[in-house]
């Protein structure tokens, strides 16, 4: 992507813009089909925020396993689980370690 609408910001700043996504053959190690970004748009300096571990996404997506299984999940509101707490500390330890690949 061309820097040149980036210039008046410093490394380090957070920004939020939009893009034009287009496809593009990488031919480096054999053809590959990879994307990028081109012609950049509403660029705007942001907050600084600190992603998510690999983790902290692993339990989420493992939460959502749960409750997609959870006989309770049609009467929850709005994120509050009505599940014996036991059961569904122990569900997403099992499910983690499972999915982490530690037995």
């Amino acid at each position: 992507m061309d820097i040149e609408p980036f210039e008046e910001y410093q490394v380090g700043d957070c920004l939020s813009f939009g893009g034009e996504i287009y496809r593009y053959l990488k031919t480096k190690n054999g053809k590959q089909i990879s994307f990028g970004i081109r012609e950049p748009y509403d660029i705007k300096k942001i907050e600084s925020y600190e992603l998510p571990s690999d983790d902290d996404m692993l339990m989420q997506a493992v939460d959502q396993m749960i409750c997609e299984v959870c006989m309770f999940n049609e009467h929850c509101y709005m994120g509050m689980c009505i599940a014996n707490e036991e059961w569904r500390e122990g569900m997403r330890k099992t499910l983690f370690n499972a999915a982490k690949g530690n037995n």
